[in-house]
Order: C-alpha cells, then sequence, then structure tokens
C-alpha cells in the first residue's frame, strides 16, 4: 500500500509544472525532472525522510507535498494500532467442536435443570421444554449440537454463547439469489471446573428451521456462525471467538460421545461426584437410528 501511493504520487509530480522543483537551490526545469528524481521526492515524503536534496517551490505541489504526509502518517497509524492491538489483547483460548450434530433429542427433567438459556428472548423454548417434559418423559425432537472447550490453564468466567443461521433465499428456479440471517436460540450447559461448554438449538414448532426440516431442505442453511464471549481474568479483559459451520459441517442423526466418564461410587451421586473428563474426546460422535434418542441417565451426552 505505501509503495503503491509512493509510485502515484511521483506520476503526479512528475505529470505537473517542472519549474515547481529546486535541486541544490537551481530550477530544475524540464530536462532535469525525471521519474527517477520524482520517486525519490515522493518516497522521502511519504517516509518523513525529508533530506531536501529536492524540494517543491509552487503551492499546489506543497499541498500535495502536504497531503502525501498526510497519508503516510494516517496510514502508518492504522498499521501500528492494529498491531497493537493483536499483540497485547488475549488471543481467544476456546476450541470448538469440527461438527455441528442434527440430534435426536429427548427433553426430560434430568436435563432441564443443568440447562440454560443464552438469549434472554428463550421463553418460548422453555415453555416448549417443559410441555415436552410432561408427557413420557419428554417428547423426541430435533436438536442441532455443539461443544467448546477452553484451552486455558486457568479458570475463564461470564462464558456466553450465540448463533446465527445464513439460509438461502431461492428464486421460482430454485437458484439461490442471496441469504437471510434468523438468530438461533440456544439451550447450553458448562461446567466451569472441567473447562467445557455445550450448547444446542432446540428445533420445535417456534425455531426457524423448523419448516426446513419438516420439508427436509436443511441443505439450505448456509452456515451458521457462532460467537462465544467470555471474560478473561488473566488479561483482566473480554475476550470474543468466532466460529463458522457450513452446511458441510452438519453431521445428520448423530451424538456426541461424551466426555464424561463415571467416577467410583457405590450409587450413582458417588459416580458422579467423582467422574473424569477427557478433552481427546471433544469431536468423537456415534451414530444414532432414527428411532434413537439422547438416553436420560446422569451422565448426558448431547452437550458434554
Amino acid at each position: 500500500l505505501s509503495l503503491t501511493f509512493t509510485i502515484l504520487f511521483a506520476l503526479i509530480f512528475w505529470a505537473i509544472d517542472q519549474d515547481c522543483y529546486v535541486a541544490s537551490d537551481v530550477t530544475m526545469g524540464k530536462d532535469g525532472v525525471t521519474f527517477q528524481k520524482m520517486f525519490a521526492l515522493s518516497a522521502q515524503t511519504f517516509t518523513t525522510v525529508g533530506y531536501g536534496g529536492i524540494y517543491v517551490r509552487c503551492w499546489h505541489t506543497n499541498v500535495l507535498v502536504l497531503l502525501e504526509w498526510f497519508l503516510s502518517l494516517s496510514i502508518g497509524g492504522v498499521i501500528m494500532g492494529v498491531l497493537i492491538i493483536n499483540l497485547l489483547s488475549p488471543a481467544p483460548m476456546i476450541r470448538w467442536s469440527k461438527k455441528i450434530l442434527l440430534t435426536n433429542w429427548r427433553v426430560s427433567n434430568i436435563y432441564y435443570p443443568t440447562l440454560h438459556q443464552s438469549s434472554s428472548d428463550a421463553g418460548d423454548i422453555e415453555q416448549s421444554l417443559q410441555l415436552s417434559s410432561q408427557k413420557d418423559c419428554g417428547s423426541p425432537m430435533k436438536a442441532l449440537c455443539l461443544r467448546t472447550i477452553s484451552e486455558a490453564n486457568y479458570q475463564i468466567t461470564s462464558f456466553k454463547i450465540e448463533a446465527v443461521a445464513y439460509i438461502l433465499r431461492v428464486n421460482q428456479d430454485a437458484n439461490p439469489t442471496g441469504t437471510f440471517i434468523v438468530p438461533l436460540k440456544l439451550l447450553r450447559s458448562e461446567n466451569v471446573l472441567y473447562h467445557q461448554f455445550g450448547a444446542c438449538h432446540i428445533i420445535d414448532d417456534t425455531s426457524p428451521l423448523h419448516r426446513l426440516l419438516k420439508d427436509d431442505k436443511l441443505g439450505s442453511i448456509d452456515r451458521i456462525v457462532c460467537k462465544a464471549t467470555y471474560h478473561d481474568p488473566r488479561f483482566k479483559a473480554d475476550v470474543v471467538s468466532y466460529h463458522t459451520y457450513w452446511s458441510k459441517d452438519i453431521e445428520k442423526d448423530a451424538v456426541f460421545r461424551p466426555m464424561v466418564q463415571a467416577g467410583p461410587g457405590e450409587d450413582v451421586h458417588m459416580s458422579w461426584n467423582n467422574r473424569t473428563y477427557d478433552h481427546a474426546d471433544m469431536d468423537a460422535y456415534d451414530r444414532q437410528r432414527k428411532s434413537d434418542v439422547l438416553p436420560s441417565h446422569p451422565f448426558p451426552t448431547g452437550i458434554c
């Protein structure tokens, strides 16, 4: 970019009145002005070196010199600002699952207390979950599930995750003409102690993806963009991490393999308190039959 502006101003200097340039206290004139000399003048001006071997004396060339000097300072300031921000800001310590899974989901009273609404307008989901859990331990539905882990060796706080779907807009000939964006209401689980977080979007009647699922057109989803925000106590700063799941990253009829393993104990409560986690299984998943749903047991596999 700097070289481009330097060459551009050198061409402008070369094209205008040659009597406006002075070298060694002598007006250069037509024969003395060459592109090489004007490039040297432009380079010395842009880099603010200003040796003075060649200088300008006309008002319009002075304006051009000042303009080039101002551009050099602006470009340098922007570059330095970007470098400082990138060097001093903490890098995101969040790793996302490689796939987002379309899972056969059963809402139960065991899952519900451990899930949190990650958006303030998720009341429809809460009501749907409560109604579903009142019948036969929950009605089977589809859900898009993802999970993340923290790679920090210290505890991060205030974790929040959001997602939006980009859905292809097609014309009468079924040719894509663009996309429209819809926010996805998320339920999330978290285990701060073990630095892992999960989220799912229940595709119920209130979901913007319900019609696509019913018509078997989930291929119309171009991508799902996720945003995770959290507070990094080490840097005392809020950090943002983005991840995009493309349509090819949606795995149908699959469920994440649990990262949690039951620990020793005489009953299920002691086993739960002594549980262990293995982040190596973050991207591992198993296939589901269409009749399978997430099992209702105290070691949930659907999110974490």
